[in-house]
């Protein structure tokens, strides 16, 4: 799979893409490397955000790299918390907005102080929130399901 991915990074370098191509193989290389528990929907939101960041902020490999570790421990961190059954609702909304200002910070880390401006004024466009606009579809689709089987319920009586 590495030999596949460089295949691409080496051609996409070719075509002059290479920042996205680059931060994907990255968080593959690293999903490897620390044995993250998530799932692929998860690391290509990750991934989005690490290219839109990298874009926005003029970050460079290094830095791209940096971050994009961090926001997949964070993904990681958030999943399990939200997945922690013996956590009432405020206590893993207090976790997670915790585990986000974390983040926050060592990401300020990696920028340097124009990059950190900027961020500072794009910050909610680069969080990570899983799962809450999946779980509005997941509900609209289930309430659409559930109409569809009243209406089929109902035209075979």
């Amino acid at each position: 799979m590495k030999a596949i991915i460089k295949t691409i990074t080496l051609g996409a370098f070719l075509i002059g893409s290479t920042a996205t191509i680059n931060v994907q193989a990255t968080s593959i290389e690293a999903l490897e490397m620390h044995d993250h528990q998530l799932d692929t929907k998860t690391v290509q939101k990750v991934n989005s955000t690490v290219t839109g960041m990298a874009k926005d902020l003029g970050l460079n490999q290094k830095q791209a790299n940096k971050i994009q570790d961090i926001k997949l421990h964070e993904a990681e961190e958030i999943e399990s918390v939200r997945m922690d059954e013996n956590k009432s609702q405020n206590e893993v909304n207090n976790k997670i907005i915790f585990i986000k200002n974390s983040t926050h910070s060592k990401v300020e880390k990696v920028l340097d102080k124009n990059q950190q401006a900027k961020y500072q004024e794009n910050k909610s466009n680069y969080e990570y929130n899983p799962g809450l606009i999946e779980n509005i579809k997941d509900k609209f689709n289930e309430k659409k399901e559930n109409i569809q089987e009243r209406r089929e319920e109902k035209n075979e009586k």
